[in-house]
């Protein structure tokens, strides 16, 4: 049964189908149904939206929560937004355009079973609202706090429910002293066991730019006492931590790891552009293995971000032939939801692919398919010899002089990076790092497109 959208609102009750499908639109714009209308599929049926415009739950039809046995696809090349704790118990398909998910249980009780198309979007909007609004910044007490320059501080700030309840996330968040403002930024993420790094931030500090390490597994720097595998200290506000290789995804969808990871990475590029000190246009984001899969993730969803820098980390991973490869190689909902190939056409901002030929973890012929799904422009630096870990990557010159080049800043009464003769190759051709470090704000400009 079709509902044509044609400027009407259908108010009819409560709808009453035994199978088949319940399709509000036929493809173009301006149709809903009452907010009145109970929306209740029974087994082995559908209730579908195929509209061009944008449709809101509680808005465009009923606000309360979609609920039976069936399933919910959304085939219009519009946007869908779910805001309710809906229950219906069958699967969600997004066949076109893009479903934004508002609400923690906005997908279902089959959450973990929903497929993604390709050339289609599921975007997170969030619980504790919209993600691109600035969260709270709070001390270690959760009292509100404030950061200025030359300031240097473990902080906290809010992130997204996990579970029915409020999530923080703790970083380390440094903005430089003495240097005309507004400045650059870059969000900074870690990989498996790490955490948020003061002398990551320090080094970005150095060069000039504001700079944020967020801790994405609930965890502090302290290992007083140690209450993860990882050895660090889990704070009482924390959201998921990372179960093995996507190793949670028979949970619903907005109480995954990766979700969150995600969500947070996004906060804080809201957090660090809404600094009075920060350019808003100038913020980057670089992540380093498992920091580097959450960066490539990001790319697809907040195009915000001035630049990227995966490190090791990349999509694709589902045919590796190590235990990536082993995990996710019938992992259907990795392949269709949250391997960064789902949305790296979105990646628009310019990005360095940072690795070393030898990788084990990230194989070059994933991250390569990677990189080459981007619509953005692109380089790619590969280190002989340079290892896998958070100091060897943030120890090179390499992500410096990338931001440098693409934001066209860098503090000048810093020491001159070292330069060993590597050169960046990729798809806007080459350059060595000496000509990238010695490039000023006068000078920089733009990655030319590919």
């Amino acid at each position: 049964m079709i509902l044509r959208g044609d400027g009407s609102s259908v108010d009819a009750g409560t709808f009453n189908f035994n199978g088949g499908t319940l399709q509000l639109g036929d493809g173009g714009a301006g149709g809903s149904l009452s907010t009145g209308t109970a929306i209740t599929p029974p087994a082995g049926a559908t209730f579908a939206i195929n509209q061009s415009d944008t449709v809101t739950q509680g808005t465009d039809f009923s606000g309360a929560a979609i609920s039976g046995d069936g399933g919910l696809a959304h085939s219009g090349s519009g946007t869908l937004v779910l805001n309710a704790a809906n229950t219906y118990a069958g699967n969600t398909a997004v066949n076109a355009g893009i479903l934004v998910v508002a609400h923690n249980n906005a997908l279902g009780a089959a959450a973990a079973n929903t497929v993604v198309a390709n050339n289609t979007s599921l975007q997170l909007d969030g619980s504790a609202g919209d993600l691109t609004n600035a969260p709270a910044l709070r001390d270690e007490t959760g009292a509100i706090t404030t950061i200025t320059t030359g300031d240097l501080k473990a902080v906290y700030y809010d992130a997204l429910d996990y579970t029915g309840a409020p999530t923080r996330v703790y970083a380390w968040l440094g903005i430089p002293d003495n240097l005309p403002t507004p400045l650059p930024g870059v969000v900074l993420v870690h990989g498996g066991g790490g955490t948020a790094y003061r002398t990551w931030v320090e080094l970005w500090n150095a060069r000039g730019y504001a700079a944020i390490s967020i801790a994405v597994e609930g965890q502090t720097d302290s290992t007083n006492p140690p209450t993860i595998n990882t050895g660090w200290h889990r704070h009482e506000m924390a959201g998921p931590a990372r179960v093995g290789i996507y190793g949670d995804s028979a949970v619903t969808i907005t109480n995954q790891w990766m979700y969150h990871a995600v969500a947070d990475t996004v906060l804080a590029n809201s957090l660090l552009r809404s600094l009075p000190e920060v350019d808003a246009g100038k913020v980057g984001l670089m992540g380093i293995s498992w920091g580097g899969v959450i960066t490539s993730t990001a790319m697809g969803i907040d195009d915000r971000f001035a630049f990227a820098i995966p490190t090791y980390g990349c999509g694709h991973l589902y045919d590796a032939d190590n235990s990536y490869g082993t995990a996710l190689g019938d992992n259907e909902q990795y392949k269709q939801v949250w391997d960064p190939m789902v949305r790296m056409d979105r990646a628009t901002m310019p990005a360095l692919w940072f690795s070393w030929p030898e990788d084990v973890h990230f194989p070059l012929d994933c991250q390569a398919a990677t990189y080459r799904a981007s619509t953005g422009a692109y380089m790619v630096s590969l280190v002989p010899g340079m290892l896998h870990g958070h100091a060897v990557a943030w120890n090179r010159p390499e992500s410096y002089a990338f931001a440098i080049r693409v934001v066209g800043w860098m503090n000048l009464t810093t020491a001159r990076i070292v330069v060993d003769g590597a050169a960046f190759a990729g798809s806007s051709g080459t350059f060595t790092l000496f000509d990238a470090v010695n490039l000023n704000l006068s000078t920089s400009r733009r990655l030319p497109p590919p």
